[in-house]
Parts: structure tokens; C-alpha cells; sequence
């Protein structure tokens, strides 16, 4: 199973390529340089997500989500809706569950869709790193275009 850092290593290698270093060989620069403008940035590789309750990974986000909906019996989408969660009230919630799973819990030590979202300021510090959970609510810019739920 990949690590989900071995997907941010390959971006920062990815972009290290792609600096300029001025060291006055332009023709070398333009060799290191060639493609990368046109890097084709694979999307699953940004979107692997890790299993709330797990260490398994998904290739995106709605894989993991309906794995949990299915193993798990635990519909994160639903929870954050239906409860009306807005993106600081859903990501302290994600960031709760991990933390406390990461501590021994698991998806059965509670009732996690009634879990109370705690108001604590230090959850939107993410615990799993660009963690496409932390992105699960959708709302309306002013210019009333839809926010992807998965990045």
C-alpha cells in the first residue's frame, strides 16, 4: 500500500526539477527546464486519503469515503450535512476523529456521527498532512459556483 508521503515527495522532487538556479548555463538551465511547465500532475497521486479509522489508503477521497460508508457504516458526507457543519466545524471533527483514533480508538469505540464537535482552535491544525477530508463541505462562492467536496 502507498505511503501517503511518498505522494509529497514525488511533488517537492517534481518541483526542485523545475527551479531556476541562475547559475549563468542557460543552455544546461533550459535542458532541466524542458516539460516542466508541461508536468502532467497526476490528480490520484494529490488525492490519495487515508482511511479515517485505518491505516488503509484510497487512490481519491470518494473511494475512502464509500468504503467507510461501507465497512464502517459511518457517512461522513451525511454526518457533516446533516449536521450542518460548516468548513471549521468539519475539519476540527475530521481532525478530532483522527487524533483519537491515532490515540487507540476505533470506529466502534463511539457513535462517531454524534460525536460533539468540539470547539477546540488547535483541531484545525490538520493531523494527517493535505488530507482531502479536511475539504468534505460544500458551499457556494459569491459567484455561486459549487466547491468540490473532494479535492
Amino acid at each position: 500500500m502507498p505511503d501517503p508521503g511518498d505522494s509529497e515527495k514525488a511533488l517537492h522532487e517534481a518541483h526542485d526539477t523545475c527551479d531556476d538556479d541562475d547559475d549563468g548555463d542557460d543552455e544546461e538551465d533550459e535542458k532541466m527546464d524542458m516539460g516542466c511547465d508541461d508536468l502532467d500532475w497526476d490528480e490520484e497521486m494529490i488525492q490519495e486519503t487515508k482511511d479515517l479509522f485505518s491505516e488503509q489508503v484510497f487512490k481519491s477521497c470518494e473511494e475512502c469515503l464509500k468504503y467507510m460508508k461501507e465497512a464502517y457504516g459511518f457517512d461522513l458526507k451525511e454526518t457533516v450535512t446533516s449536521r450542518a457543519m460548516d468548513l471549521f466545524d468539519a475539519i476540527k471533527y475530521v481532525n478530532y476523529i483522527r487524533w483519537h483514533v491515532a490515540e487507540g480508538a476505533t470506529h466502534d469505540s463511539q457513535d462517531w456521527a454524534k460525536a460533539e464537535v468540539p470547539q477546540d482552535e488547535q483541531l484545525l491544525i490538520p493531523v494527517v498532512e493535505a488530507d482531502p477530508l479536511l475539504q468534505i463541505v460544500e458551499f457556494d462562492d459569491d459567484e455561486d459556483e459549487d466547491v468540490p467536496a473532494c479535492p
